[in-house]
């Protein structure tokens, strides 16, 4: 007697539920990763500006003037673009990092913080 063995492997119909599945899975957990890494940048622009902040007051607590150019510092260039605005007679500052790039559809948009410490969009700072 023969006895009929029958294959051992996947169907297709099991081989597209596993496709469909991980596809599902994909489809959720993508957007958040993204999302983590917007944030992350973000948060990564929040700290270069405030050392930005601190090194401008350095120089006011030095000099009694607030310097018109940006002092140097190690700051996240990759995605955000720091840039000063200072008055004529150095007594007020404000600077800003506009996103560039993969970051440019942010939704805080341009982050500033100026010598009084106010920061804009308060929403997006924590």
């Amino acid at each position: 007697m023969v006895k009929a063995t029958r294959g051992s492997g996947f169907t297709l119909i099991e081989l597209m539920i596993v496709v469909a599945v991980v596809a599902i899975l994909a489809a959720v957990a993508v957007p958040g990763y993204q999302k983590y890494v917007r944030d992350s940048r973000r948060q990564q622009a929040q700290q270069g500006l405030l050392t930005l902040s601190h090194l401008m007051e350095r120089s006011f607590a030095r000099t009694g003037a607030y310097p018109l150019t940006l002092p140097s510092a190690d700051l996240p260039t990759a995605y955000y673009n720091f840039s000063l605005s200072a008055s004529s007679s150095a007594t007020a500052y404000e600077v800003q990092a506009a996103p560039t790039g993969s970051q440019s559809g942010e939704s805080c948009g341009t982050m500033t913080i100026n010598q009084a410490g106010v920061r804009t969009p308060a929403s997006c700072w924590r």
